[in-house]
C-alpha cells in the first residue's frame, strides 16, 4: 500500500530538520540544566557555542540517541539502560528520561536509577534520574533526592527542573509549607521574583 501523502510530507520534513540540527551542531539536544557544568568561565571551554563546535560533541549520536529516548518505546529498555552507563553526560540523561517515559520498573532499572540520581557528576542527571525512579518503583528515595537536589541547586536552571520534577513524579504532595520556603534566592533571579521561592 503506497505511502500516503502526509506521511511522506512528515517523513521528508523530519529528514529537513534532522539535517538542520546536525548542519548547525545544534545544542538542544543537551539539556538545559547540564549547561553550567559543560562551558563557563571556569571551564576549559567557555562557551556553549564553543563547546558544540569542537570535535569532541557527537550531535549525530545525541540526535539518535534523543530520538530513541524520546519514543518511549518498551522494546528499547535495555538500550535506555545503556544509555545510563554512557559517557556522556547528555546520553545518560537522556537514559534516564527514556525510563521515565516508560514508567516501568523492576530491580535493574530501580537499582541503575538509585545509583544515577545518587552519584552522577550532573546535577541535572541527577534530577532527571530522580524523576524517572519516582514513576519506575520507589517514589520515597525520588522525593528525597528531587527535595536535596532543589535545595542544592546552584543554578536557575537545575532549581526549576527539579521543582518541575516533582510534579512530573508525582511526589510533591510531599512537600511541606518548610520545604518550599528553605529554597533560597538565586544571585540571579531578582529580588521582587523571591516570594517564589
Amino acid at each position: 500500500m503506497p505511502m500516503c501523502f502526509a506521511g511522506r510530507l512528515l517523513r521528508a520534513l523530519e529528514a529537513e530538520l534532522d539535517r538542520w540540527m546536525l548542519e548547525t551542531r545544534d545544542l538542544g539536544l543537551v539539556p538545559e540544566p547540564l549547561y553550567h557544568e559543560l562551558a563557563g568561565p571556569d571551564k576549559p571551554v567557555k562557551t556553549l557555542y564553543e563547546y558544540a563546535q569542537q570535535d569532541g560533541y557527537p550531535v549525530a549520536r545525541l540526535l539518535a540517541v534523543a530520538k530513541a529516548a524520546s519514543a518511549g518505546d518498551p522494546k528499547n529498555r535495555s538500550e535506555y539502560l545503556a544509555y545510563l552507563r554512557d559517557d556522556h553526560p547528555a546520553v545518560r540523561h537522556w537514559g534516564a528520561y527514556g525510563l521515565f517515559l516508560l514508567k516501568a520498573g523492576g530491580g535493574e532499572v530501580v537499582q541503575a536509577l538509585k545509583k544515577m540520581a545518587e552519584a552522577d557528576a550532573f546535577a541535572g542527571n541527577r534530577v532527571m534520574a530522580a524523576q524517572a525512579l519516582a514513576v519506575c518503583g520507589d517514589p520515597e528515595t525520588a522525593f528525597r533526592a528531587l527535595l536535596r537536589e532543589a535545595r542544592a541547586a546552584r543554578h536557575g536552571a537545575v532549581l526549576l527542573q527539579a521543582l518541575n520534577a516533582l510534579q512530573y513524579s508525582h511526589t510533591d504532595d510531599r512537600l511541606t509549607r518548610e520545604d518550599w520556603q528553605a529554597f533560597k534566592p538565586f544571585p540571579d533571579v531578582p529580588a521582587k521574583y523571591h516570594f517564589m521561592v
